[in-house]
Order: C-alpha cells, then sequence, then structure tokens
C-alpha cells in the first residue's frame, strides 16, 4: 500500500520528467509485494474459512466489495471532473485519489491484524524444488491448472476489447458504454450471492459447468450487434449481453477461485496457490499482446455468411440477407469462444467432491433467482415473468388447482 503513497505524491516531489519512471518504479514495487502477500492471504484463508461456507462467504466479500468499487468510481469520476473544471491541475486531482486510496488501503491493511490464524500444520520434509513440483504431481490440481490456464487466455484474448469495440466500431458514447458497465456490474453484484449459495450446496464445478457456457455465449453474441452495421436490435443485444456477462462472471470469478482454494491440500495450500497464481497471470498476460498482433492481422480481413434469394425470370432478381459478418474483432470473439469451449473440456477431468448434473444446478439457480426477484420486486407482474407460464395459467383458470384426494 505504501507504494501508493510515493506514486501519489509525485507531482508535489518530482518534476514531470521523472513521472513515469518513477510510477514504473511503483508499479513493479506494489504488484511484487502484491504477489507475495496475496499468495499468503489465500493460503490463510483456505485454512481459516470453513469448506462449506466458501460459496456463500467469498459471494458477500465479492458482492460488497463490486458494489462499492462501483459506486466510488463514479463519486471519484464526479469529483475529478469538478476538481479540472475549477481549473486545478489534472495530475494532482488523480494524485489526491491515489493517496485517499493509499490511507483506506493502509486501514485494511490493519485490520488484516484482528482476523485470527489457525495453527499452522507441520509441512512435509522435503527439498523446495520438491515444494514448487507438487501441485504438477497431483493429477487433479493438474488438470484445474490446464482448465484456469486456458480459461484465462480465453477470457483475456477477448475482454479487453470489448470496450474498444463498443466506442470504434458501434461508434457508442462514453456516457452509454460507462451505464451499460454499470449494469453489469449491478447483475455481477446481484448473482455473487445466488452463485455463492449454490456452490457451497452443490459444488464449485457444478457452478463453472453452467455459468461458463453463459459467459461464452455472452461473447459469441458481440459479431452480431453488427451485421455488418448497426441495426435495430443493436441496443436491446447490448443490453442483453452485458446482463448475460454480468450473470456469468459472478459465477466463473468466484468459484474460479474457491475451486483453486478447496482443491489445495490443507496445511500445503501456499505452493498450490503460487502455482495457480503464476499459471493464469502467464496466460492473462499472454492473452492480450496476442490479441494484439492477430487482431492487426485480420482487421483487414473479413468473411461473410450471406443467405440469398433468386427469382430467375427474363431479368433474375437476387435478394441477400447477411446471416453472418465476421471482421477485425469479431475474430478475436471467436477464437476466445473456441478456446473456451476447450477450456470447460480440461473442467470435466477436474473431480470435486459432490458434484451434480448440470440440470439440477440450472433447476435451483432458477428458483434463487425467483426468490431474489421476489424479494426486490413487490410487482406481481415481474415475480410472475419468472413463474409463467405455470403460475399465470393456475390463476387465470387455465390448469385446474389441486383438490384434496377426498
Amino acid at each position: 500500500r505504501l507504494a501508493w503513497l510515493g506514486i501519489g505524491l509525485l507531482p508535489w516531489i518530482a518534476d514531470p520528467p521523472a513521472y513515469i519512471p518513477a510510477l514504473l518504479v511503483g508499479m513493479v514495487f506494489y504488484f511484487g509485494l502484491g504477489s507475495v502477500g496475496g499468495c499468503a492471504f489465500n493460503s490463510w484463508m483456505r485454512d481459516l474459512i470453513p469448506e462449506r461456507e466458501m460459496g456463500s462467504i467469498f459471494g458477500k466479500r465479492m458482492s460488497v466489495s463490486v458494489a462499492l468499487g462501483a459506486l466510488l468510481s463514479l463519486a471519484a469520476a464526479e469529483w475529478v471532473d469538478y476538481l479540472i473544471g475549477s481549473g486545478f491541475p489534472a495530475v494532482r486531482a488523480y494524485a489526491i485519489l491515489l493517496l485517499i486510496g493509499c490511507f483506506f488501503g493502509m486501514i485494511g491493511a490493519t485490520a488484516l491484524a484482528g482476523i485470527p490464524e489457525p495453527r499452522m500444520l507441520k509441512s512435509p520434509n522435503g527439498k523446495f524444488i520438491d515444494i514448487l513440483l507438487a501441485p504438477f504431481k497431483n493429477f487433479n490440481y493438474r488438470q484445474l491448472l490446464k482448465f484456469l490456464g486456458s480459461w484465462n487466455f480465453s477470457i483475456n484474448l477477448a475482454a479487453p476489447f470489448f470496450t474498444v469495440y463498443m466506442l470504434q466500431r458501434l461508434e457508442l458514447g462514453m456516457s452509454t458504454i460507462v451505464l451499460l458497465t454499470v449494469f453489469s456490474q449491478f447483475v455481477n453484484v446481484i448473482f455473487f450471492r445466488i452463485w455463492g449459495s449454490l456452490a457451497d450446496r452443490f459444488t464449485n464445478k457444478s457452478v463453472l459447468a453452467v455459468s461458463g457456457p453463459l459467459f461464452l455465449l455472452s461473447t459469441a453474441a458481440w459479431p452480431f450487434t453488427t451485421l455488418p452495421e448497426k441495426h435495430f436490435l443493436t441496443m436491446p443485444l447490448l443490453i442483453a449481453i452485458h446482463a448475460m456477462a454480468g450473470i456469468s462472471t459472478a459465477g466463473v470469478t468466484l468459484c474460479a477461485g474457491n475451486i483453486a482454494l478447496k482443491l489445495a491440500p490443507r496445511g500445503q495450500a501456499t505452493a498450490f496457490l503460487a502455482t495457480n497464481a503464476l499459471i493464469s497471470g502467464i496466460a492473462a498476460t499472454i492473452a492480450p499482446i496476442f490479441a494484439g498482433l492477430v487482431g492487426d492481422w485480420f482487421s483487414r480481413r473479413e468473411l461473410k455468411v450471406v443467405f440469398s434469394w433468386t427469382v430467375f425470370q427474363e431479368t433474375p432478381v437476387e435478394s441477400q440477407l447477411p446471416a453472418l459478418v465476421l471482421s477485425g474483432l469479431d475474430f478475436l470473439f471467436l477464437f476466445s469462444v473456441l478456446i473456451g469451449i476447450y477450456s470447460l473440456h480440461r473442467l470435466l477431468a477436474v473431480a470435486e467432491e459432490g458434484e451434480v448434473e448440470e440440470k439440477v444446478l440450472i433447476q435451483e439457480f432458477y428458483s434463487e433467482v425467483r426468490k431474489t426477484v421476489k424479494s426486490l420486486s413487490p410487482v406481481a407482474g415481474v415475480r410472475h415473468f419468472f413463474y409463467f407460464p405455470y403460475a399465470v395459467l393456475k390463476r387465470t383458470k387455465v390448469l385446474p388447482r389441486s383438490r384434496p384426494k377426498n
């Protein structure tokens, strides 16, 4: 956290030419120590939190953090705009935000001191290299690493370019993009708790098997926002995409982390979680670089799938309807979906106690959504939308009401 103190003070203690080098040093310091602290924290939580409550606890934690982060981001943006509009230097306005963040970060670090730590189990004797190689020798965890590595590569192949796509291809204003992002985060906050509850009742793998395909579906829908130009369904489709992304990323983000915690052996979690962070980090770093290189090449290519209808007469009349038009970033979204499908195939090889069939989880997920909507909305029409058609048909006497056998 102290790295942000140095970065935030740069406008007052350094000359402008030194800003970039000092910023890079501060970022290396922050992320380097953050990796060490994050690994220790995850191992600590693995031993502290009961396995049957991981989903609920981490779901509530992520729900609160995302909601608070979204609200504070909007407030910070308004505050910075106000300062800059008043003639305050932009660099110093952002620096003040970093200093405020550093202050609250130190409060959070202090609060960690009050969290109890279970007695550490005695680690098995062995060489340091054997400890590092232990995750790769564990067959089940090795399968998990294959899934998480390929999944992170798939996500980061497309996700960084969603905003670019909306700005350049769809020519949307920044205010519209921010509203869509806030809407997606709002959905995200609601479904963290739902997925967390289901993960505790069933398994993280079962949740990933449902939320993962939903995320891939939201990614696959992006090319259809243009055919090849914007159309009247572009905005409704964007809203549906951001809703699906908000629902699915809540389940994927929560359960991908939880399954790595749960499958790491108690007392030996540090090496396993560090290896998971290494594999996922490498995949997340390489994917955007690869996407940028491939995207430049595909920016000059286009693939069309067109339905053609021809009426043969003296002068033939041909009508065409574009079914699919891929160009530029569309190819990245397609590759992301294909790699994601392979990743979900790797998930099948991961074993987790308590697995259930997907249809069972989907039924329970639907039930949880109905409960959430019922608690959020007193409007009968909204509630019955999630019960349709049974409840509505029953009320209108299309279906007979149940009667006592006697």
